[in-house]
């Protein structure tokens, strides 16, 4: 990470740092002490919200992609950032209940997000067979989700005219 400090002190500021946005099963994941190893995913179904904003004026995306990513964590979500888009996944890490975890859910946040930001946002969600967790290399780890065919869900939501959802079965 930084060569330059100690491993005592990488901890405290990835701690520091992470605290407030992350859950504390990944703040141990990233703060234990052990070997770089092979990048290890778990299988499972995640249920996804994809909210893509208008880009047409600069100064305007960054904040709707932040009205975006709060409705998303008021429903008990995990954000993950795309150029003028949010993606909100339920199920990685499990912050809800698996066996409560509906597609009606992921439709309450697609309704709630265009009842927010209205023709500003165009909605796709659904659910599929995924995988999460460590993906990357041993020099450099990213917490992150795998969608199969993730691009035809980005083809269906480019299809939207702003202010539509749709599920993507």
């Amino acid at each position: 990470m930084w060569p330059f400090i100690s491993k005592k002190r990488q901890r405290k500021e990835l701690l520091r740092a992470f605290a407030s946005h992350v859950s504390p099963e990944i703040l141990e994941s990233l703060t234990a002490d052990r070997p770089a190893g092979p990048t290890v995913l778990t299988r499972g179904e995640i249920f996804y919200v994809v909210c893509q904003v208008r880009d047409d004026v600069l100064d305007d995306v960054a904040p709707l992609l932040s009205r975006a990513a709060t409705i998303g964590r008021e429903h008990g979500s995990t954000i993950d950032f795309m150029p003028s888009a949010v993606m909100i996944l339920f199920g990685v890490p499990r912050m809800i209940d698996p066996d409560t975890m509906t597609i009606e859910h992921c439709a309450a946040v697609a309704a709630a997000l265009l009842q927010d930001l209205g023709s500003h946002a165009r909605v796709a969600y659904g659910r599929a067979e995924g995988l999460h967790g460590a993906i990357g290399s041993p020099q450099r780890q990213h917490y992150g989700t795998v969608i199969p065919n993730f691009n035809r869900i980005l083809e269906r939501l480019c299809t939207l005219d702003y202010g539509q959802s749709v599920q993507i079965e």
